[in-house]
């Protein structure tokens, strides 16, 4: 019945249901961003138009929104929260595929 009832909600639902089935089942549910060290991510900044892209170094707040420095292609480090990017990337090919440089 639970299936039948996530299929007809948004991802996020989605996930927020599975994540509150598993806590009133007595597990401990964290997120974690660690994972996210290494990939390439395009995302956009408050003040700027073009979308940026940039490999993340370090994620400084593992739970929560995950606040991530990025090192942009320019060199400049940048500050972005995991939740709030548009998508990451394994490749760099595929960041800038998908979301163009400057647009």
């Amino acid at each position: 019945m639970i299936a039948e009832e996530l299929n007809y909600i948004a991802p996020n639902e989605e996930i927020e249901a599975a994540i509150h089935l598993l806590e009133s089942n007595g597990y401990v549910i964290g997120r974690n961003y660690d994972h996210l060290v290494g990939k390439w991510v395009a995302f956009h900044q408050e003040g700027m138009k073009p979308i940026l892209h940039g490999k993340v170094e370090k994620v400084l707040r593992a739970e929560g929104n995950g606040l991530c420095r990025v090192r942009c292609s320019n060199g400049v480090m940048r500050w972005v929260y995991a939740t709030e990017a548009l998508e990451f990337f394994y490749t760099k090919r595929e960041c800038y595929g998908k979301y163009e440089k400057g647009k």
